[in-house]
């Protein structure tokens, strides 16, 4: 029964999923002007250098658009900066400036500020089986 109402897992997943997006997004705008979206895409340039929006959409599960919008305020911004790929000049590449990288460390201190105490009220038991969990369901979704 409780699969066909709001206590499904999956339901109750997706709104602390959109209540954690809009804190997130509230503190990063508010302490270093930029969104949550943008942090995301900083995230995946941290992890790989030199992707193509395509690659970046992929990675975050976003759809080129998103990022493409995004990518054009972060360049504006100076957190990014896109080159020709020089194996493939049609092909646009995406870099993580020393101000990005330096907006990303920063970003990730305040995400670690607003989360710790949400998760404080879990035991750390059950916050390594949490990981755990969460990483099994995102490697059975990507």
């Amino acid at each position: 029964m409780s699969e066909e109402t709001n206590e499904s897992i999956g339901i109750l997943f997706q709104n602390i999923s959109s209540v954690l997006s809009r804190l997130s997004d509230q503190a990063l705008n508010d302490s270093l002007n930029i969104s949550y979206s943008q942090y995301k895409i900083l995230s995946a340039l941290v992890i790989r250098e030199d992707l193509r929006q395509i690659d970046v959409a992929h990675i975050l599960g976003q759809t080129e658009a998103s990022i493409s919008r995004q990518v054009k305020i972060m360049t504006k911004n100076g957190l990014i900066k896109i080159t020709l790929n020089k194996d493939n000049k049609r092909e646009h590449l995406i870099h993580l400036t020393n101000k990005g990288n330096a907006s990303y460390l920063k970003a990730t201190r305040v995400l670690n500020d607003l989360y710790d105490p949400i998760f404080q009220k879990l035991k750390v038991a059950q916050i390594v089986d949490f990981k755990g969990y969460l990483k099994t369901i995102q490697l059975s979704i990507n």
